[in-house]
């Protein structure tokens, strides 16, 4: 989740990607896009449980975004599930939903 964050919150695809490497070409452009539409972002999740089974977990999350685009701030406050799979040791998101 740390990872998930800290792609965000320097506009870094390629470490995006590596922490969902299953990124869809859809997904990547909508990605892209809203990294280019803002100035800056700073995301603070609240993980508010976690299921985990096995290779598998499910997490809901609280997020907080600090959004700076077009000279105006923006603080929008949204829930999210995230399914996430270990895979060679690693947990990677396998999904992100609302």
């Amino acid at each position: 989740v740390a990872t998930y964050v800290r792609a965000i919150e320097t506009k870094d695809l390629a470490l995006f990607r590596s922490i969902k490497p299953n990124l869809g070409a859809d997904e990547e452009r909508r990605i892209q896009q809203g990294f280019r539409a803002v100035t800056s972002q700073k995301v603070n999740i609240t993980i508010v449980s976690i299921d985990r089974r096995g290779d598998r977990a499910t997490l809901q999350l609280r997020r907080q975004d600090i959004i700076e685009a077009g000279g105006r701030r923006q603080s929008p406050e949204s829930r999210q599930t995230m399914t996430m799979a270990k895979t060679n040791g690693t947990w990677v998101i396998v999904e992100i939903g609302q």
